[in-house]
């Protein structure tokens, strides 16, 4: 484990701006400093341990927690108070109540009607949600798409005229990258329900 987290820390940061597309260097390379430096990276590594070891549902589960959140609904065209449900990472259970709470607390009062966090995958730990470290967001529309544009999951996003669909300036997007997490429509394959809090180890293999 720690000739894999060390190898990660020097080739991390070439993956993840692969990920990302060569338009986001210079994000990805900001953004890799400051998750280096956060303490929080370290302690997340060393949480997940058993999982990398030991990869199955089995394992994961027990480092996930439920959390409750605030969130908007929409009901006959008026925004409704609500409250969702969102499996995560131990360590991450805080600041995802934070996250949302901002969002439920910002002036769009962005409506949430489907949310997913922890989800083990077939992939195993090559994907986030495996790790309980990644959050969809109204998957319909916010969907993730191709390299081309073709639709792989969800239907459409129109910011800025669907009400489901995250902004690129909005509360949402905000909310989660003021605290170090990457929206997934900067990616090669955008994804614009995804959310997640990559660390070292993950930066050499992500698969979304």
């Amino acid at each position: 484990m720690k000739k894999y987290i060390k190898k990660s820390i020097f080739i991390g940061i070439f993956s993840i701006i692969g990920i990302m597309g060569t338009g986001n260097k210079l994000y990805a390379e900001q953004n890799f400093r400051q998750w280096y430096a956060d303490d929080k990276t370290e302690k997340i590594e060393t949480e997940l341990e058993d999982v990398y070891n030991n990869p199955s549902h089995a394992t994961a589960v027990k480092y996930m927690v439920w959390v409750e959140v605030p969130v908007w609904n929409l009901k006959n065209g008026k925004k409704v108070s609500s409250k969702a449900r969102i499996q995560v990472l131990n360590l991450l259970a805080d600041e995802v109540k934070e996250i949302f709470t901002e969002i439920y607390n910002g002036p769009e009062k962005f409506p949430i009607k489907s949310v997913g966090g922890y989800n083990w995958r077939p992939n195993g730990i090559e994907s986030l949600h495996s790790l309980g470290r990644a959050i969809d967001i109204n998957p319909d529309e916010n969907p993730q798409l191709s390299p081309d544009g073709v639709v792989l999951v969800g239907k459409k996003w129109e910011p800025y005229q669907n009400p489901y669909s995250i902004t690129p300036e909005g509360d949402v997007v905000r909310a989660f990258t003021s605290r170090g997490w990457v929206w997934g429509a900067n990616y090669t394959r955008p994804d614009y329900m995804h959310f997640d809090f990559p660390t070292r180890v993950e930066f050499e293999f992500i698969n979304y």
